[in-house]
């Protein structure tokens, strides 16, 4: 089955060191942006990843086709958007390795996405497409989305959330609580943090609004820094603990354990009525929950996106305390 990321792919600009004095930071530019995280995590591991989207007339915009090409991503629909920019987002670490952003998303590339840039091809029963919450942060945005998940709706493919909620790509963040869960409400897979759900949804609502969202349906995986990753669907529910590793860098975390998920559940069926039925049992979930723990913990020991996302045989030798 294709795994087909949908939204940005963007400029990380990495904090390569922390001093008391932040004008002495030094930063590396990295290829990253969740979306096209996810894309290459699926396409390390071996499975058939494609990346929709926009980047800039720019020479980040011809970086980042060099590092998804390098890391074999499909980027026939990764489309330039003429006179546009490719974001950027400045992740600096204090000394603690916290991590803060600043992004720059002035006349963004990966905005002005357009059902055009989207392949006939891509909608099939054999297709399974993720998105962000980025891809509802603007009407614009919103509109195209909600045109796509059409399509996917009517040629049976599967829909993947990662709420990766990020307050700075958001026109009115006021709404983004509302279109969000619109989104969920159409996802047969959901990953979500405790904490962005906290601030989204309040901290006394978190599980009730998970629960509203397994009622539509949905699978929803919930991660909680090194805290056991919870799974819950209308079918069961249970717990899997994470690795124990010493983290030195968490910004491809997420979408490390949510590409290793879907690239581990899309290797055991040929069609999306295949991987539902896959997924409505315990012990698969489980099993994939595993995998996609492994690559999470994998990822948070290396520092970058694309270059910390792992390969199988790095699963096989990654060390855990």
């Amino acid at each position: 089955m294709k795994v087909i990321s949908v939204g940005e792919a963007i400029i990380d600009m990495m904090s390569v060191q922390a001093d008391d004095n932040d004008n002495q930071n030094m930063y590396k530019a990295c290829a990253g942006g969740a979306p096209a995280n996810v894309a290459v995590a699926v396409a390390k591991l071996g499975g058939d990843s494609r990346l929709v989207g926009k980047v800039g007339e720019d020479q980040f915009g011809k970086f980042l086709r060099s590092e998804l090409t390098r890391f074999k991503v499909n980027i026939d629909c990764l489309n330039t958007a003429k006179d546009k920019k490719t974001a950027m987002a400045l992740v600096s670490f204090d000394h603690n390795r916290e991590r803060s952003f600043d992004f720059y998303l002035e006349n963004a590339a990966h905005t002005y996405i357009e059902l055009a840039d989207f392949n006939a091809d891509l909608f099939s029963e054999q297709s399974l497409f993720h998105f962000c919450s980025g891809s509802v942060a603007s009407p614009e945005l919103e509109s195209i989305t909600n045109a796509v998940i059409e399509k996917i709706k009517a040629t049976q493919g599967l829909i993947s959330l990662d709420i990766n909620y990020r307050h700075a790509f958001w026109q009115n963040p006021n709404t983004a609580a509302p279109k969000i869960n619109q989104l969920a409400k159409q996802a047969d897979i959901i990953k979500a943090s405790r904490e962005e759900i906290e601030v989204l949804y309040g901290a006394t609502n978190v599980d009730s609004t998970i629960q509203n969202w397994v009622n539509q349906g949905s699978l929803v995986l919930l991660t909680d820094g090194s805290k056991p990753v919870e799974f819950i669907s209308t079918q069961f529910k249970g717990t899997y603990p994470t690795p124990k590793v010493t983290p030195v860098d968490t910004t491809a975390a997420g979408d490390s354990f949510i590409g290793g998920f879907l690239f581990f559940a899309c290797q055991k069926a040929s069609n999306t009525d295949g991987l539902s039925q896959w997924l409505n049992l315990f012990e698969n979930v489980i099993e994939a929950v595993n995998f996609a723990a492994r690559c999470g913990a994998y990822t948070v020991t290396q520092v970058g996106s694309f270059i910390a996302l792992p390969q199988l045989e790095d699963l096989n030798t990654a060390k855990t305390n």
